[in-house]
């Protein structure tokens, strides 16, 4: 699946000056497809993965997404007691994963261009 910065604004061309959107056209101006190398640079670059997975991933693997979300920060923060930049940019990191693991590999309905 292809997504380009029209999809990840929507059909009311909403956050047009977001930091994120600013970030993801300066580093794919073309768009990407789904790929883990792909979300695992997004998280790197700071972009917000669990809007994308919430707002992407099929509606059908939302709640497990959401489940799996929980325990996956319950056992991150468990493993410090402070919240830190590296707990953040791990949770990120691992939530990208997460999304890999559940997006649907085979073909999917292309979004608009």
């Amino acid at each position: 699946m292809r997504i380009t910065a029209l999809a990840l604004m929507g059909k009311k061309g909403e956050g047009e000056e977001c930091r994120d959107l600013q970030v993801f056209r300066q580093t794919w101006p073309d768009g990407i497809e789904v790929t883990e190398a792909n979300l695992a640079k997004a998280a790197e670059l700071g972009l917000n993965v669990h809007w994308f997975g919430v707002r992407f991933l099929p509606k059908l693997l939302l709640a497990d997404f959401k489940h799996q979300e929980v325990l996956l920060w319950d056992k991150l923060r468990s493993r410090e007691s402070h919240l830190s930049i590296s707990l953040w940019l791990e949770f990120d990191r691992q939530l990208a994963l997460l999304i890999w693991q559940l997006w649907p590999k085979e073909e999917v309905k292309c979004l608009p261009t």
